[in-house]
């Protein structure tokens, strides 16, 4: 069962649980105190459960990387333009982010042994040794500017996939990320349902 279905099914399940628990309530108004407890005890752990699918929401899109495009596509091509690179290898796609890859469990046979252009996905800012701050993607890979000082996203995406004399992210079939300038072709990393 993919991620989707399995949240479609568990969201499916705490609705049905909302009305059941919605209708005792209703029901019960004249209930012994042991009943209205139980009852409040299972509209407690409803609320929890809502919680939990909230949470999961949050944290998993239900992609999963599915390959590299066929197109190489240089660091300027653009968000829009590196998705339908995806799309046109594998219907239904779009450009990975790194957390995507990082939660990746149906791993690909992925036979080209090149690096390919994955949208980055920023954690808090950390400080670095140098007392400055710098930009750090969920993979773990962090990036200075040309200076060695304080960084933003844009130096870990083309400058927002518009240039080509700055670095962007990468990963390879093994799921190895780094920074590669932005002036090269590379395929994208493509995730779908």
């Amino acid at each position: 069962m993919t991620r989707s279905a399995r949240r479609s099914l568990a969201l499916a399940s705490l609705a049905a649980l909302v009305l059941v628990a919605s209708g005792l309530e209703v029901r019960c108004d004249g209930a012994d105190a042991q009943t209205r407890t139980t009852i409040a005890s299972l509209q407690a752990e409803i609320d929890l459960l809502g919680l939990r699918v909230a949470m999961l929401e949050a944290s998993a899109s239900g992609f999963e990387l599915k390959g590299f495009s066929t197109a190489s596509v240089r660091g300027d091509g653009g968000v829009l333009g590196m998705t339908a690179a995806c799309a046109a290898s594998f219907a239904g796609s779009r450009m990975c982010t790194s957390r995507e890859v990082l939660e990746t469990t149906t791993v690909p046979n992925i036979s080209v042994n090149t690096e390919a252009w994955v949208r980055p996905n920023f954690t808090p800012v950390a400080t670095g040794g140098n007392a400055n701050t710098v930009a750090l993607d969920e993979s773990g890979v962090p990036t200075l500017n040309s200076a060695n000082t304080n960084t933003t996203a844009e130096d870990m995406s083309c400058r927002g996939w518009t240039a080509t004399a700055n670095q962007g992210l990468v990963v390879n079939r093994n799921g190895s990320f780094r920074l590669q300038g932005c002036n090269n072709n590379r395929p994208v990393a493509c995730c779908g349902p």
